[in-house]
């Protein structure tokens, strides 16, 4: 401690402040066990979440499929599930866990590394300290930042301790800052830049999954696939202009993917799919919530439509960046390790050794943008409109379900050309919280990609 740092300690004795400085000195070290237990629960529950999703992907045999890549990613919630803005975010955190595994998709695709190492060791070359420099003594500012504020608010009372401490306060205004000269320093930094490009044509969610740990904070987990047979039906979706033939083996009926309303809480994100006449359809999970609580109609109709477009317009985007979405991501990490010993030099010639002080730097920076451009896409339509509540929360989920489809295309531009449709083909008639894991349906299996 320095001799001003000295002075002012006894001196803030006088004005009251001690009892501050004691109380946090008198902290114990160490973690608060309560926090200790939830940082362990936290992971506990992420492991089991990345075992169940691993075990998932085994189970589904998508990695056994020639040309077929396969990542997952995860993303917390990260508000408790009574949190008013809990829909979304929890909207935000599905799309998070998509871009952390489009991420590592794009890192196989294409990375360029920079790396900087620095070591640096310096000795004075002098053991003794060089002479204190008479001119800081006019110096403004020399005066240490408590010490001025403590003169301003009690200059009288503090006036008082120093002269009882045998110090003359004209003296103590007058007395600089030590001068701090380092005498050896050692230091090893590293830098690390890694880019990534890559496309993210024909990547779509194939399972989604939510877990939670009882206390009402949720973890979301997506896994993601693209196969070079789906980018291969996107180019043609791209150019066809919806004529298509038919692919019966992989007929579906579209409608039944929205008849139950319960299981739509769970679906998040694009499928490729195909129709009841064997046609391709892209069909675009959306969600969003509403944090209004209060009971004005009025109010509550406008958040209700803005969470509708909300939905809408989070669709129409999977749907883009499904048919030409790309990525960068860029990653900068940097650490280091300072070690340093330093002396003061007093005014009066005091030389003050200071222990060695050691520094640890650890700073790491990710950016995953991802990027998407349509032109004219011609046959998007809202397949439905719903609102559920969560099983689990209670709270309110307003969602929307877009698609593209061919023939939808192929109609579009008929009525556009003035060209008869083609018929369409008969349809048949559609058919709180414990600890646990959600996951979606199952609405694409290997033989999709």
């Amino acid at each position: 401690m320095t001799r001003l740092s000295r002075r002012a300690a006894l001196a803030l004795g006088g004005a009251g402040l001690s009892c501050a400085a004691t109380g946090l000195r008198a902290q114990p070290a160490g973690t608060d066990p309560s926090v200790a237990s939830s940082v362990q629960a936290q992971y506990e529950a992420q492991a089991k979440l990345k075992d169940t999703i691993q075990e998932w992907i085994e189970r589904s045999g998508l990695r056994d499929r020639p040309g077929t890549i396969v990542e997952f990613g995860m993303a917390e919630v990260g508000q408790p599930a009574d949190h008013p803005e809990w829909v979304k975010l929890r909207a935000l955190a599905y799309d998070q866990a998509v871009m952390d595994a489009q991420q590592k998709v794009v890192q196989s695709q294409s990375t360029a590394v920079q790396a900087d190492t620095v070591a640096r060791l310096f000795r004075a070359g002098q053991q003794e300290p060089p002479p204190f420099q008479p001119s800081d003594l006019e110096r403004a500012g020399v005066l240490p930042d408590l010490a001025r504020r403590l003169i301003g608010l009690a200059k009288g009372k503090l006036d008082n301790e120093l002269r009882e401490l045998g110090i003359n306060p004209a003296d103590f205004e007058r007395t600089p800052e030590p001068q701090r000269h380092i005498q050896m320093a050692q230091s090893i930094r590293r830098r690390s830049t890694i880019r990534s490009f890559g496309e993210l044509v024909g990547f779509m969610p194939v399972q989604t999954f939510e877990s939670h740990d009882g206390a009402g904070n949720f973890t979301i987990g997506v896994v993601i696939a693209g196969s070079q047979r789906t980018k291969a039906v996107i180019q043609q979706i791209l150019t066809r202009r919806g004529e298509f033939e038919p692919d019966m083996e992989r007929a579906r009926d579209i409608r039944a993917m929205v008849a139950d309303r319960a299981a739509l809480v769970d679906d998040f994100g694009v499928r490729l799919v195909y129709d009841q006449a064997g046609l391709p359809v892209i069909v675009s999970f959306a969600q969003w919530g509403i944090a209004y609580r209060g009971n004005d109609r009025n109010r509550i109709g406008m958040e209700l439509d803005a969470a509708g477009t909300q939905a809408r317009a989070s669709a129409d985007r999977q749907i883009a960046e499904f048919l030409a979405g790309s990525g960068q991501y860029t990653e900068t990490s940097e650490t280091s390790k300072e070690m340093e010993q330093a002396a003061l030099r007093h005014a009066e010639g005091y030389v003050e050794e200071s222990a060695s002080t050691t520094s640890v730097r650890d700073a790491l920076e990710r950016v995953m943008q991802r990027r998407a451009q349509i032109n004219s896409l011609t046959g998007l339509t809202t397949l439905t409109n719903w609102s559920n509540r969560h099983p689990v929360s209670g709270q309110q989920i307003i969602g929307c379900v877009r698609t593209w489809s061919a023939a939808a295309e192929r109609d579009i531009r008929a009525y556009r050309d003035q060209r008869p449709a083609a018929a369409a083909p008969a349809r048949p008639a559609n058919p709180q919280g414990q600890p646990g894991m959600r996951t979606g349906r199952e609405l694409m299996n290997s033989r999709d990609f």
